[in-house]
């Protein structure tokens, strides 16, 4: 299988998908195209993968590269590859999808548990997950929601943790991927976010979080997602 994922900024990065890929000995090619890289054709990837990063996709019709990111989510859906979009990514698949992206009810920085939708019963992967579980959460925007989407989580201060745009096609608001040292790298890069709310917490309420856990759970996910390509 081969992977490419878009990367906004360093400090976001692929975390523990890197080591679930090589476990499977899957080809993975970076793209920045906020850093002027071209993105690829669709038929040279199997699997896209849009990570998290600062910027908005409530700006994405201000920002040249975010608008090419949302063409491409759109012919890979076209093309029906893989596709899986984290927090800002997710918003971006949201709009590729026909939604525009929204401010989220509360931002939310730390970790807080997720409650499953009824509807997650009925999906082939998240039926297998408990009804809540922990998650690193790190921003201030939400997934937008087409008519043909479907919200298999959600938080008290946000609506659509997860979302599910087709059967090929998963957004997660959370973060499931980072590890205890890229979140201090987040923490480090991003402190200016850390303003005391409802649904923010100190860094060291941040870190002592079980980010083992949370990245099983992502691989489980990512298992089950791919598992006929396995």
């Amino acid at each position: 299988m081969k992977i490419i994922y878009i990367q906004h900024v360093t400090y976001e990065s692929l975390g523990v998908i890197d080591a679930w890929a090589q476990q499977n000995h899957f080809d993975l090619k970076a793209y920045n195209p906020c850093s002027g890289d071209a993105l690829p054709d669709v038929d040279d990837f199997d699997f896209l993968i849009i990570l998290g990063g600062p910027q908005s996709a409530c700006d994405v019709d201000k920002i040249d590269y975010l608008q090419r990111e949302v063409e491409l989510i759109q012919k890979a859906a076209k093309a029906n590859k893989y596709i899986l979009g984290i927090c800002l990514g997710a918003q971006l698949m949201g709009v590729a999808y026909g939604a525009a992206a929204s401010k989220s009810p509360q931002p939310e920085i730390g970790c807080y548990p997720i409650e499953l939708t009824a509807e997650a019963q009925k999906d082939p992967i998240f039926k297998h997950f408990l009804p809540k579980f922990e998650s690193l959460h790190w921003h201030f925007d939400m997934i937008g929601l087409p008519e043909s989407a479907t919200v298999l989580a959600k938080t008290p201060g946000c609506p659509r943790q997860v979302v599910r745009f087709s059967d090929k096609a998963y957004g997660l608001q959370c973060h499931l991927e980072l590890n205890e040292a890229r979140t201090q790298k987040l923490i480090e890069k991003s402190r200016g976010d850390l303003a005391a709310g409802q649904f923010v917490q100190a860094p060291e309420k941040i870190l002592a979080a079980d980010f083992t856990k949370m990245n099983d759970l992502l691989k489980y996910f990512l298992d089950r997602f791919v598992a006929s390509d396995i």
